[in-house]
């Protein structure tokens, strides 16, 4: 009687685990339908997030090139405006010398 109890037990504990079981691959099934209603409400929003970050990507290149433009425009204008003082001296000097020589110096 005593083994049969034990079996009886043993059978018991079998039944109580496999009810476990079949409830955790219940809440499973329920998680992982969650998880794909969520995935597809939330795909339309990073779709967009990323379509975003593109154009700003996009604008952000444009920006940058068009600000290399511009500095190197001012770094054109520097050099012409240091070439124009060169010139503007040379003809000071050339002045200068020549008006030494027409004033018998």
């Amino acid at each position: 009687m005593l083994h049969s109890t034990l079996w009886t037990q043993r059978l018991r504990k079998s039944e109580e685990q496999v009810a476990t079981i079949s409830k955790i691959e219940q809440q499973m099934s329920a998680l992982d339908r969650k998880v794909d209603e969520r995935l597809h409400e939330t795909r339309p929003v990073w779709q967009g997030v990323l379509a975003e970050l593109r154009e700003f990507r996009e604008l952000s290149e444009k920006e940058t090139q068009e600000l290399k433009k511009r500095f190197d425009t001012i770094q054109a204008i520097e050099r012409v405006t240091d070439a124009m003082s060169q010139i503007q001296a040379f003809i000071s000097r050339a002045i200068q010398v020549i008006g030494e020589r027409l004033n018998g110096g």
